[in-house]
């Protein structure tokens, strides 16, 4: 049986920001881990407007990192650019990098300090019943690991937050804007570190960075050869 193994495609000679501005970019289409109040959505709102292109962004809110990247994958349209964003932090980064050797994952860094990380609740308590059940990504869990409390995954932080919200849980790990978004009361503030941001792209993507490449490269001077005769 013939078996195909992958190739990674050749990092692109271009930087992401100056393809999306192009004329040529008609709309970005941003895939981020939802609901509304994630690091990731703040990040990705950020860096659009940082580079002057919120007017024509759009942000998709994705259940998971991994349907990021299939819902950019969807993309065909050559005047819209599919960016899918993740974060370094993310616990499945690896297999998320090693399962889609034909994007480039980690196309664009950007550092952003992260929204302020906090444990909430629906109530103010001093002390946390160590019966209070708490959600959280499974990446930020380990902010409460000294606690004798059950914790429980979500798939993001702003998630945790509408579980605790919906009272699914007692407390979770999350953002200061999901806290305030879901009306929550901040029982320790963690703080607000830097992260490091991956802006991530599909197949579809590459080619059109190669094809503005391309198109912005001068044409080559050809040199004129006199002859003589005799």
């Amino acid at each position: 049986m013939e078996i195909t193994l992958p190739i990674f495609p050749d990092p692109p000679t271009n930087d992401l920001s100056s393809t999306i501005a192009s004329e040529k970019i008609r709309l970005i289409n941003f895939y981020i881990l939802g609901p509304e109040g994630t690091n990731i959505a703040l990040a990705a709102h950020t860096w659009a407007d940082e580079c002057g292109v919120n007017d024509k962004s759009r942000f998709f809110y994705c259940e998971t990192p991994e349907d990021s990247v299939n819902s950019a994958r969807t993309i065909t349209d050559k005047s819209v650019f599919p960016i899918f964003v993740t974060c370094a932090v993310y616990n499945k980064l690896a297999n998320l990098f090693f399962t889609n050797t034909d994007c480039n994952v980690l196309f664009h860094h950007y550092y952003m300090r992260l929204d302020n990380m906090q444990l909430a609740a629906n109530c103010e308590v001093e002390n946390i019943p160590e019966n209070w059940v708490i959600a959280s990504h499974p990446s930020p869990k380990f902010l409460v690991s000294k606690l004798k409390n059950r914790v429980v995954n979500a798939n993001s932080n702003a998630l945790a937050a509408k579980m605790c919200a919906e009272e699914l849980v007692h407390a979770c790990v999350t953002t200061e804007t999901a806290r305030k978004l879901y009306k929550l009361h901040t029982l320790h503030s963690f703080g607000s570190p830097t992260m490091l941001f991956l802006f991530g792209t599909t197949p579809h993507g590459l080619k059109l960075v190669s094809d503005y490449d391309a198109a912005k490269r001068p044409e080559p001077k050809i040199k004129e050869t006199r002859f003589t005769n005799g």
